[in-house]
């Protein structure tokens, strides 16, 4: 959902699937489902950002299959079971998906 104030025109997705479901385009087809709603149901909304682990090509491939553009890497931005990892941050813009 968007946040207020600065964040009020952007969204974040995210999602897990089962790894017995991994591989055969759910979540991909998940994420651009949600997307498209989003944009519809929140018109005023400029982007929807994925932030994901750095080792997690899988989750990654989503964003981009989903037409998400990698915007960058945030090092050291969360601190997860006692490590700083880095997160790669995706986004899509409504003019993308319009």
């Amino acid at each position: 959902m968007p946040g207020e104030g600065k964040d009020e025109r952007r969204g974040e997705i995210g999602y897990a699937i089962s790894e017995k479901y991994w591989g055969n385009g759910i979540a991909t087809e998940a994420v651009n489902m949600a997307v498209s709603r989003v944009f519809k149901e929140l018109e005023y909304l400029d982007r929807v950002e994925g932030l994901v682990y750095k080792e997690n090509k899988a989750s990654q491939r989503v964003l981009e299959k989903a037409g998400f553009t990698r915007d960058g890497l945030l090092r050291k931005y969360f601190f997860v079971k006692g490590e700083s990892k880095d997160i790669v941050l995706y986004s899509i813009l409504h003019a993308d998906v319009i």
